[in-house]
């Protein structure tokens, strides 16, 4: 998935927050095997900057200035299937993580962990595989047994309106 000539995880970043942003370049930079590719507080350009930078892994926000991560991460499966998906947010409702993960979507974190979690959730999506952590590992559970459903109003949002920051 993604990898360099250096065989470093390359990334692109979407976040509305401008400080989260440069945090994430920060920890990306001082991290062996992975590099910044792109980072955006929009999701229309993230989206426009995929064909471009065929990044290993795309990390962003539920909420963005034009199109929302979930929609970022569904179009990425269904075009770009081999890159990685993960949503850091400080989102903890159930009917997110589930629609995350039926969009493709291998990380979910909140943005209150720890730059090692992070990181070890960075290189497992780059590898393919599951990375859920708390609160979301109970979630998860949850989303995996199918045990809550969005409703209509959950959905139309989710399905049809950008999400945009306060």
């Amino acid at each position: 998935m993604g990898l360099s000539m250096d065989n470093s995880v390359g990334i692109i970043i979407a976040d509305y927050s401008q400080f989260q942003l440069r945090a994430m370049e920060n920890l990306i930079s001082q991290t062996n095997g992975l590099h910044l590719i792109y980072a955006t507080t929009n999701g229309d350009d993230l989206l426009q900057k995929l064909p471009q930078y065929n990044p290993g892994v795309i990390i962003t926000e539920l909420e963005l200035q034009g199109t929302s991560g979930l929609v970022i991460c569904r179009v990425a499966q269904k075009q770009y299937p081999h890159i990685g998906k993960m949503i850091f947010t400080m989102h903890d409702k159930c009917y997110m993580a589930k629609q995350a993960l039926k969009a493709g979507v291998l990380g979910f974190l909140r943005k209150d962990t720890t730059e090692e979690e992070i990181i070890r959730c960075i290189q497992d999506v780059s590898l393919g595989h599951l990375h859920i952590c708390p609160p979301y590992s109970e979630l998860g559970k949850k989303v995996l047994m199918e045990e809550e459903e969005p409703n209509e109003f959950q959905l139309l949002v989710l399905n049809h309106f950008p999400i945009h920051p306060p």
